[in-house]
Formats: C-alpha cells, sequence, structure tokens
C-alpha cells in the first residue's frame, strides 16, 4: 500500500510519550516488525509510521545500534510476514522490549523532523535527539545524524551544520556530567533540573537586536526593513526581540 496524505495524517495521531508509543491511536493499525535493509532497498512506499525518505538515516542508526529491525505501524490490509514485515508474534526477533522503546524514539526523531519541514536544525528537531533516557543511545544517534550530515554535502559542511554539530556536542556533554542525577534515586526535580541544564544550550541561537544585526552585517533600520518585509521572522520573548541564529544562517544562504 502506497502512501496517501490522508494516512499520514493518521500516522501523524500516534505519538510518542515517555519513551513508547501511544496506544491511543492504533485503531486500524497493526503492530509490526520492519526489517529495515529490505525497506531500505525495496522500490515501494509503504505507508508506515516512519516516511520512506527517512529510511536510510534510520538504516544507519539502526546499524549504529544493532538493530536489523524496527517496530512500527502498518495498515490492517497491508501484507505482514513477507520480507519486509514481520507480524508482532514473530519469533525471529529479539530483545523486543529494547527495540519496541528505541523504536519508539527514533520514529519520534524523524516524525519532529518532518513536523518543523525536515528541518534538521530547528531547536526542536535537536530537543528530539534528547528525548530518551539513556546517554549513550543518545550520543549514538547524534554521532550518526552528524556523519549522515557530513557525507550528504558535496561542497563541504555548511555554517548551519558545524552549529549543529557544536551545539549537540556540548549538549551532550552537560547530559554526561549530570547524568548521575537521572539514575534510579535521583527525584523527578533533579531530573528537571538536567532539562533546564540543556535546554539554554540548544536554544543558544537566539540573538537580539544588535546582535542579529552584526551577525548580518547591516544597521539596525535595514533589520527593521527586513523584519517588515517578512524576510526574516523576529520573535518577541519577554518584552524583548529576538532573533534566529539559525533562519539568519538560512536568509545569509539565500542572499549568496
Amino acid at each position: 500500500m502506497k502512501s496517501s496524505k490522508s494516512n499520514i495524517k493518521s500516522i501523524n495521531s500516534i505519538i510518542f510519550k515517555e519513551n513508547k508509543f501511544s496506544a491511543e491511536e492504533e485503531e486500524g493499525w497493526c503492530r509490526v516488525y520492519v526489517d529495515l535493509l529490505e525497506y531500505k532497498n525495496s522500490k515501494t512506499i509503504w505507508t508506515v509510521y516512519f516516511s520512506h525518505i527517512y529510511c536510510d538515516l534510520l538504516y544507519e542508526i539502526g546499524k549504529a545500534l544493532g538493530m536489523s529491525h524496527l517496530f512500527s505501524f502498518v495498515p490492517h490490509d497491508s501484507v505482514i510476514d513477507n520480507i519486509i514485515f514481520y507480524g508482532e508474534k514473530t519469533k525471529k526477533i529479539k530483545n523486543k522490549e529494547l527495540i519496541i522503546r528505541q523504536s519508539a524514539y527514533l520514529q519520534y526523531i524523524v516524525r519532529t523532523y518532518e513536523n518543523n519541514n525536515d528541518e534538521i536544525f530547528n531547536p526542536s528537531s535537536i530537543h528530539a535527539i534528547f528525548a530518551y533516557d539513556d546517554i549513550k543511545i543518545i550520543e549514538i544517534v547524534r554521532n550518526v545524524i552528524v556523519e549522515f550530515l557530513m557525507k550528504g554535502s558535496s561542497s563541504g559542511i555548511s555554517e548551519r551544520a558545524r552549529n549543529f554539530i557544536e551545539i549537540t556536542e556540548e549538549a551532550l556533554k552537560v547530559k554526561k556530567e549530570n547524568d548521575f542525577l537521572i539514575q534510579d534515586k535521583s527525584s523527578s526535580k533533579e531530573k528537571v533540573e538536567v532539562v533546564k541544564n540543556i535546554q539554554p544550550i540548544i536554544d543558544k541561537d537566539l540573538l537580539t537586536r544588535n546582535e542579529a544585526k552584526d551577525f548580518l552585517n547591516i544597521s539596525l533600520p535595514t533589520l527593521n526593513n527586513w523584519t517588515k518585509k517578512g524576510m526574516i521572522k523576529s520573535y518577541g520573548i519577554g518584552g524583548r526581540v529576538y532573533y534566529k541564529k539559525n533562519e539568519i544562517l538560512e536568509l545569509l544562504e539565500e542572499l549568496k
């Protein structure tokens, strides 16, 4: 079965929360294990929770994590127990509980990218990478994405990719330094403090008006003019005006 807009909308309603899929929106869908290599090599765009465009990335991450299969959902009328899809009760798959948790996490990442117009550099997309409770898994996923970015660029690594690498590297460092806080004995308050430590790192691309005009090498009147024309978006936070560094970098790319 090929993808359709209505099907994709239904897929989007299946959400990831607390390292697992929700069971609320599964009507009409059945649980399967997807052979990532077979799916990657297939020429059919099957209706699954993740879109085919991300299959190469998911395959590379799965390989790094030792996952040959990804737990997902397909419509009830799809073909099950073929070389691509295996039913939920298959005995071929081992460590199912771990695979389900990691699959939910990985598909949450790619779904967040898709919701951000395939924008991997968006802060919310970066936050998705850190939405798991195992720092080792987060680091592996982050490193694969970085390698994927570098491989996908024929003209050298972009400034925005460098920014992504720096931000995630710093966030990883803080996460590791505070890792003891998310052990079983830690309190929920301590866990919130860990998240708060990472939040400003990922969101640090917010620039003031003066910082934005210096970054663009323009005057404040020109910045105001560009903002009014819709060339760049401003954000009012706490009574002050900010600009997003990643959006300024996009504008600079367009102006080249």
